[in-house]
């Protein structure tokens, strides 16, 4: 058996569209809610669950918002008005 049982960390539930805090079983890139005996287990009270980050270090808000920005670091010099 080579996976790990995830103890009592708060995981999202897109059918309630909330948290839960809940046992989370994952071996061999299958997530479970069942975990079997001897499962290797995980402490993970009080942190959050996030299914699909693979770099879950990303400030969200920023992120979103960069969507909205335009980017004019390719505009050229010579389109400039000119001033005076």
């Amino acid at each position: 058996m080579n996976g790990y049982s995830l103890k009592g960390g708060f995981v999202y539930l897109e059918e309630t569209g909330a948290y839960s805090c809940k046992d989370l079983y994952i071996d061999s890139g299958e997530f479970s809610a069942d975990t079997p005996y001897g499962a290797q287990e995980i402490d993970i009270s009080g942190k959050f669950v996030y299914p699909g980050f693979v770099d879950s270090h990303a400030h969200l808000i920023g992120t979103g918002r960069k969507s909205l920005e335009v980017d004019l670091e390719a505009a050229a010099l010579s389109n400039r008005l000119p001033i005076g």
